[in-house]
This record gives structure tokens, C-alpha cells and sequence, in this order.
């Protein structure tokens, strides 16, 4: 993909080794707060207060959001110093997130990553390469935090080979399943186990899925980002949940809860974008879910090393791009929650 500078690619080159001469000799870190080439009348900096109704406009056109979503992301959270923007002729064409994460390893091992979400270029500006340019000043922003691993989720099939190209290969594998409202409900299960659904807040759910997921190599959320999900799920219809026993009283952590899950509604398809538990018990919550919360069909999704009982479909959910020495087992990593 070309990039669409008005100065020839050997100019821009020469320019950015320009500032990062100037930044040898002075050591600041100004190469990374904002990239710019007057020959080329573009910008890259991380995104200010007054950028905001830019950025939810370019969102709107590139994604089709309703405000509701789009002021969901943007009102609850930290979005200034997490969004990076590419500016042409000083307006805001192109625009990414940077959301703060740690890659969890089986042994406890944590390392710090940023998933790369919301890349959205205004329509009269795609096919320039402008939202490529600013990826990478984002890895070289990221890597100057120490930051060394970005992983992100491609909104389709076609885009795995486009990120390929751009450093990252396939990761955190999914195990899905759909199934028919009928299916679910009629699933085989133990009839002595009786379970229900009790709807968690972002920090019981997180400390959940920290229990579930110990002693795999994951991507271990803020409670920022799961509340984030539950505005979303909400929105939906849906919610964060514990699955616990029936008759006992739920809590994070304890014997009585048995997994969690992440379901989104919409009027055709029920989402279980997140459901952990023990193999032995994943029939026993896809079939409570369904006769609590009826659809049509629902859509199931557990990391690839469980789900085996659901006869699911095992395939590559994101992408992972490394830019230092950090290790990473990409076929074994977890995701789940991707805001997608």
C-alpha cells in the first residue's frame, strides 16, 4: 500500500532520521509525542480535548456506531492519552486506540502490551496509507514506554493478511460454536447440577476471570476495561455474569461459582462472547443460558483449549505483533474480550 505524501518517500525518511538526530542530541523524547513533515503537511501526536467531536465523527462514518456506543467509549474513559491521530493539512483524518493490557504467561509472568482498537481513517482520505504511518509511530510511541508487545482483533478475514504485512501473525486461538435456541436448550447435561445466573460487577468479574484463566498465558484486563463491557453488554440487553450453584451465594473466587460468561443480546443472535468455566461444566451453562435468555441462536466463544464438549471450531480470533525480545506462545494465548 503507498502512502499518500505529497513529499517523495525519500524525503519523508530523511526528515524522521532528521528528528531523531536532533532527539540523540538533546535527549528528549519528542520524536514520540509528535511525528510531523511540513513537506508533506501531516502530523501524528497523541490526541487533546478539543479533538474529541472530530474523532467521534471519523468513528460514526468509519464504523457506523450509534452516539449511544460512540459516547460510551469516549465520555468513560481515559481516551486522550490513549488515542493517537494522524492530522493532514492540520485537520484529523486518521485516528487509533492504544488500550493498556498485560500478557499474563502460565508461570504468573506478567508483560505489558496494548491492544491497537478503533483504527478508522475519514472516507475521503482511505487508501493513502495514512492509518498504516500511524500504526507504526504508535509501536515506536509504545516502545518508548517499554511497552513492546501491540496485539489487535481484524474486523474480517481479509484484514488478517493486510496486519500480516504490517509485522503481526495469527493468535489467541477461540474455540466457537453456534448453535440454534432449540440445540442449546436440549443440550446433554448431568440432571443432578442445578446452576444460575447472577449478574457481577466489573471488579468481581475480573477477579473471576483471573481465577479461570491461572496458569494460562492470557490478556489480563483493568477493571476499566471489563466496566467498559458491561456499558456495552448493557446496551445490548445483556451483562456480565457469575454461574454459580443454585443455592448458594455467589462470590468471586469460591467453590460455588462454577464460571463466568460475557453476553450480548440483539433481536437475531444472543452472544456469549466470554464464557469460562471447567470443561464439565460448559453444557450445563450454554443450556441454563439458554432457558434463561431466549434467542433464536447464539454464538459461543471459549479459549481453544476447552469448548471440546460444545463441538466447537477452533481458530485464530487476533493478531500479535512483538517489537522486542518478549516471549509469547501466539497458538496458546487467550484473548476473549475484544470489544468487537
Amino acid at each position: 500500500m503507498k502512502i499518500g505524501f505529497s513529499c517523495s518517500i525519500g524525503d519523508f525518511i530523511e526528515q524522521k532520521k532528521g528528528i531523531k538526530r536532533m532527539n540523540e542530541q538533546d535527549g528528549s523524547n519528542k520524536r514520540y509525542l509528535s511525528n510531523d513533515c511540513a513537506a508533506c503537511n501531516t502530523e501524528m501526536r497523541i490526541a487533546k480535548t478539543g479533538d474529541l467531536e472530530k474523532l467521534k465523527l471519523i468513528w460514526k462514518l468509519c464504523f457506523g456506531d450509534e452516539d449511544q456506543y460512540i459516547d460510551t467509549y469516549f465520555n468513560y474513559r481515559n481516551w486522550k492519552e490513549e488515542t493517537a491521530v494522524l492530522l493532514k493539512d492540520g485537520q484529523i483524518v486518521s485516528m487509533l486506540s492504544m488500550i493498556p493490557a498485560d500478557i499474563v504467561l502460565e508461570e504468573g509472568t506478567r508483560q505489558k502490551s496494548a491492544m491497537i482498537y478503533g483504527v478508522a481513517t475519514h472516507p475521503d482520505h482511505q487508501k493513502m496509507g495514512l492509518a498504516d504511518e500511524l500504526m507504526r509511530f504508535c509501536n515506536q510511541y509504545l516502545a518508548a514506554q517499554e511497552i513492546g508487545t501491540t496485539f489487535l482483533v481484524p474486523a474480517g478475514e481479509s484484514l488478517f493478511r493486510f496486519y500480516e504485512k504490517r509485522g503481526y501473525k495469527e493468535a489467541f486461538y477461540l474455540c466457537q460454536r453456534e448453535l440454534t435456541g432449540i440445540q442449546a436448550r436440549k443440550l446433554e447435561v448431568p440432571d443432578r447440577l442445578s446452576l444460575k445466573l447472577c449478574v457481577a460487577e466489573p471488579v468481581e468479574y475480573n477477579a473471576a476471570r483471573r481465577s479461570f484463566l491461572a496458569g494460562s498465558t492470557y490478556i489480563d484486563y483493568r477493571d476499566e476495561e471489563i466496566r467498559h463491557q458491561k456499558r456495552i453488554s448493557n446496551q445490548s440487553g445483556g451483562d456480565l455474569y457469575l454461574i454459580q450453584r443454585d443455592g448458594e451465594t455467589a462470590t468471586a473466587g469460591k467453590a460455588s461459582v462454577i464460571g463466568c460468561a460475557v453476553i450480548e443480546q440483539s433481536s437475531e443472535l444472543t452472544v456469549i462472547k466470554e464464557l469460562l468455566a471447567e470443561e464439565q461444566y460448559l453444557a450445563s451453562a450454554v443450556k441454563h443460558i439458554g432457558g434463561i435468555i431466549p434467542a433464536d441462536r447464539y454464538l459461543v466463544r471459549t479459549p481453544a483449549f476447552s469448548g471440546r464438549s460444545l463441538g466447537g471450531i477452533v481458530s485464530a480470533f487476533g493478531m500479535v505483533r512483538i517489537n522486542n525480545g518478549d516471549m509469547f506462545p501466539s497458538d496458546q494465548a487467550y484473548l476473549g474480550i475484544a470489544f468487537d
